[in-house]
C-alpha cells in the first residue's frame, strides 16, 4: 500500500487484469462479507512494485498478540526519500486498524519537508517486550544511531527475542 503496487489478477478462463492495491479492498458498505475487489474464479497472479528513491530506504513494523498469531494488531509501512537533511517524499501506510490497510496521506502531507532528527538510542521509542514482533527489512540507513554495537539497531536474533 506504502509502495503503491499493482496487483494483476488472473481469471480462471485465462485473463488478466491489473488492479492498484489501493483500489484491491474494499470497504465494508452494504455487502461487509465481500473484502476484496477478486471476482469469483480469480487470484493474484503477480504483484509489481515500481522502484523509487523512497522505497530503498523503506521499513515493515508488525505487532501481534502472540508468535502464533499472523494477524496483526497493528502494523505500519514506511518508506522515505531524504534530501539535505529534510524529508523529501513519504509514504506511510498502516495496517490491522481497519477492514483494510489505510494510506495516511494526512500524515504523509504534514511530513514533507519536515527536518529529520535522529533519535539517540536512549530516548527512542519503543515497543515493550512480548507484544513485539518485528519483521523487516534492514538497511545499514535504517539504523537510529552510528554504533554497530548498538542493540536498537541490529536485526533481532532469530528467536525474535531482544
Amino acid at each position: 500500500m506504502a509502495l503503491d503496487a499493482k496487483l494483476e489478477l488472473l481469471s480462471a478462463g485465462g485473463e488478466r487484469r491489473q488492479v492498484p492495491i489501493g483500489e484491491f479492498y474494499r470497504l465494508p458498505g452494504d455487502t461487509p462479507q465481500v473484502e476484496k475487489t477478486l471476482s469469483p474464479g480469480e487470484m493474484i497472479a503477480a504483484v509489481t512494485v515500481v522502484g523509487s528513491p523512497a522505497a530503498r530506504r523503506s521499513d515493515y513494523l508488525k505487532v501481534r498478540d502472540r508468535a502464533s498469531f499472523e494477524f496483526a494488531l497493528v502494523s505500519a509501512a514506511v518508506a522515505i526519500e531524504t534530501n539535505g537533511g529534510a524529508v523529501r517524499d513519504i509514504r506511510i501506510a498502516a495496517g490491522g486498524v481497519g477492514t483494510r490497510p489505510w494510506r495516511l496521506a494526512a500524515v504523509e502531507a504534514a511530513l514533507q519537508g519536515a527536518a529529520l532528527k535522529k533519535w539517540p538510542c536512549a530516548t527512542r521509542p519503543r515497543i515493550p517486550g512480548p507484544a513485539r514482533e518485528r519483521q523487516r527489512r534492514t538497511t545499514s540507513s535504517s539504523r537510529c544511531c552510528d554504533a554497530r554495537s548498538c542493540a536498537r539497531c541490529r536485526p533481532f536474533p532469530p528467536d525474535g527475542r531482544t
